[in-house]
Order: structure tokens, then C-alpha cells, then sequence
């Protein structure tokens, strides 16, 4: 039965991407299955490495995507639709010829996947590089967009791609008199033999008690650019996985992204080749595109009081090497293994440049608190959702 989903599912890709369709949405299990299954043929065929995949702001909104913006060739390819939204354009696709029309304002724009240039009101315009066609989603240049009066630049320092359309509906923090920040701590969504897993059905009703209650989910950099402000901000939550498990991918994710929630997972290093119960390192840069951070949970989960100096610097200062190389962005973001720490834990910490490091310790984050120590509120199996809405307020 599963097989046969599988072949649907292909046919499915197959078809959505020799369609045009923009949009496809699956049962959250197929869907994962799916990009699972994409991202192998991809990593087969060598089509991984010839791109990075980066984060896009559109009108101050974290955007989340099947298909993410990409570097290629040091040039910026963008979703075209997801661009678009909110602005009345007009949109045709000639599958055969593979051209797509498009019109604006007034500006008429045609361009075919794969060549490098485009007619504007008949004119030529040379794009540097091709649009492409990924799963269906129409990926453009960033020239192609400023003809469109549509603001594109990049952020190096951030790695994020900003873009700002005539549109402008960016939603703004409410600021409150409430100074705290809830930063929950998770393990693994699923069934399991201890409350280190909590049930999909739970995570998910809590997700949605989020979304329903107006908390402003926000990723680890914004919390600690409001801590550091000593900003005061009404709801705000931060989500975090420890240990970089498969079951973020296949079971969080899918939550996760359906309320556009950011999240950070502190990940080990070396679980992350060949170790189908981790994340690998592709899944990885997915997740990161998709206002994902991936933390550092050192490179093998040791006791690092116990450790010597050397050995505390390699699994510190050396899994956040081992994550920059591969993951092509910076790692600012640590996790105590087993929350054991001492003042040259911290301090090595601090040396090797992270930004923010959390522990076991019960509690609300606030601006009082040293951000190499930042407290959490854990999250068991079994949380009622009337506990849990007690712990986060």
C-alpha cells in the first residue's frame, strides 16, 4: 500500500512539474515522503551542490516554502507566485513552449525557463541567469522583479534575501508590559518509550493554541535582539528541539510550517551522515532555508565538565566549524549536552563565538538573564493543553 502511495506521489511531481502548477498540497505523511524522495534523486544526481538554498523576507514576513530561494552561480533566484501575492498581476503559462507571460501595473514581461533573458514591453533584457522551473514553482531572477518596482537585496552578514513589494504589509511586534520570553524545549514528536517524545496529536494542539492565542512565535536571533533591547513584547515564544532527531523533519516540520512558526534545533555533529534516526545534513539546509536554525549540540553529546581542555574546545568550537562548512551559515546558537555545565564550559563557549547558549534549567527568559544561560520551560509527553497554556503565560 505504501509503495503505491509512493508511485502516486511521483506521478504526481511528475506531472505538477511538466504543468506549471505552482501550488500541490498533500496529507502532511505524503508530503514529507515526497520531498524525502526529491532530495535523494537531487543528492544522485549531483543537483545539490550546484546551488544554496537561502532564507527570504517578502514584505517583512518569514517566507516558507516547498521550493526555496536559492544562490546559483552568485545570482539570486526567487519564487516568482509567492513574490506576487497580494498584488494584482496576471499570469499565463505556455507548457509546451515553457513561457511564461506575465503582466503588471502595466508592464507586460515574458521569459522561458532555462534562458537567460526576457522581453519587457518588447524590449530584451539580459538576466545573467535562467529562470528555473523546481517541482513546479517557477524560480526568477531578481531582475526580473525590480522591473516589477520590487525591491530585492541580500543581507551577507544574515544570509537572507530580503524583498519588498508595493504591497508592504509587514506586521510588526505589539510591544506590551510583559518582559518575558518563553523558550520551550522539545526532544522528538512521536510515540516513544519515555516523555522525551511528545505524541504528533499533542504537539500539534499546541501549536495551534499558539496560532489560535495570538503568541508571537519568533526564532532564536529575534529573541535575543528583544532581551538585549530590553524590549517588551506581549506572547512571544521560542521553540527548540534538542538532539537534530529524523522525527523533526518528518513529524515537527510539517507542523511547524503549516502555522509558519521559525524554530531552532540544536543538532550533533556527528550523528549527521549516515544515521537515518538524525537529520543529515541536506534535510539540514532544507530546514535552514525555512527559518530553521541549527543550533549546536556539540559534535558527540558529551559531559564537557569532564572533559579536557582540548577536548571541551573541539566539541565546542569544533562542531560549530563542522556546521558552518556544511550548512553554509553561520552557527550562532549552543545547547548544554544534558544541560552539565561550569564557568569553563561557559566561558569556552563565549570563546568560541556563539551568540546564544541554552540549558535545562527551568524558567522564562528575560533580559536579566546571561544569554550563554538561557533557561527553558521543558515540555513533556502528556502536557495537558490546559497546563500547557499555564506554563507559557
Amino acid at each position: 500500500m505504501r509503495q503505491g502511495i509512493r508511485l502516486v506521489l511521483l506521478l504526481i511531481l511528475t506531472l505538477t512539474a511538466s504543468t506549471g502548477l505552482i501550488y500541490v498540497y498533500y496529507p502532511e505523511e505524503a508530503y514529507q515522503e515526497a520531498l524525502e524522495k526529491k532530495m535523494e534523486l537531487d543528492r544522485q544526481k549531483g543537483i545539490a551542490e550546484d546551488f544554496e538554498l537561502v532564507r527570504t523576507i517578502i514584505d517583512g514576513q518569514m517566507l516558507f516554502t516547498e521550493v526555496p530561494s536559492r544562490i546559483k552561480d552568485n545570482h539570486v533566484l526567487i519564487p516568482l507566485r509567492a513574490t506576487l501575492q497580494g498584488l494584482n498581476y496576471n499570469i499565463n503559462w505556455d507548457n509546451k513552449k515553457r513561457l511564461v507571460r506575465l503582466e503588471y501595473e502595466g508592464t507586460k514581461m515574458q521569459f522561458v525557463f532555462d534562458v537567460p533573458e526576457a522581453k519587457i514591453n518588447r524590449k530584451n533584457l539580459d538576466l545573467m541567469i535562467a529562470p528555473m522551473e523546481v517541482q513546479g514553482v517557477s524560480l526568477v531572477p531578481a531582475a526580473l522583479l525590480e522591473v516589477l518596482g520590487i525591491t530585492v537585496s541580500w543581507d551577507e552578514n544574515n544570509r537572507v534575501i530580503n524583498v519588498d513589494t508595493p504591497n508592504q504589509n509587514a506586521w510588526p511586534f505589539k510591544v506590551s508590559d510583559n518582559s518575558k520570553i518563553t523558550v520551550l524545549m522539545y526532544h522528538e514528536v512521536g510515540d516513544g518509550p519515555n516523555n522525551l517524545f511528545v505524541r504528533d496529536s499533542e504537539f500539534k494542539e499546541q501549536m495551534k493554541y499558539l496560532w489560535d492565542n495570538n503568541y508571537q512565535v519568533v526564532s532564536m536571533d529575534e529573541a535575543l535582539n528583544l532581551l538585549k533591547n530590553n524590549q517588551n513584547v506581549d506572547k512571544c515564544v521560542v521553540i527548540t528541539f534538542d538532539d537534530g532527531y529524523r522525527t523533526f523533519f518528518t513529524k515537527a516540520w510539517p507542523i511547524l510550517r503549516e502555522y509558519r512558526f521559525p524554530a531552532t534545533v540544536y543538532a550533533i555533529s556527528d550523528k549527521c551522515v549516515n544515521n537515518p534516526r538524525y537529520l543529515e545534513w541536506e534535510q539540514m539546509r532544507f530546514l535552514q532555508a525555512n527559518w530553521i536554525d541549527i543550533g549546536s549540540h556539540t559534535k558527540s553529546h558529551p559531559d564537557l565538565t569532564g572533559l579536557s581542555p582540548e577536548s571541551m574546545a573541539d566539541e565546542i568550537a569544533g562542531s560549530k566549524k563542522v556546521f558552518e562548512d556544511n550548512l553554509y551559515y553561520p552557527c550562532r546558537h549552543f545547547c548544554y549536552p544534558g544541560g552539565a555545565l561550569n564557568d569553563k564550559v561557559v566561558k569556552m563557549v563565549e570563546t568560541a563565538g556563539y551568540e546564544s547558549a541554552v540549558t535545562i534549567q527551568n524558567g522564562y527568559a528575560s533580559s536579566k538573564n546571561n544569554i550563554l544561560l538561557l533557561p527553558r520551560v521543558r515540555i513533556p509527553r502528556d502536557t495537558a493543553i490546559s497546563y500547557f497554556a499555564q506554563l507559557i503565560k
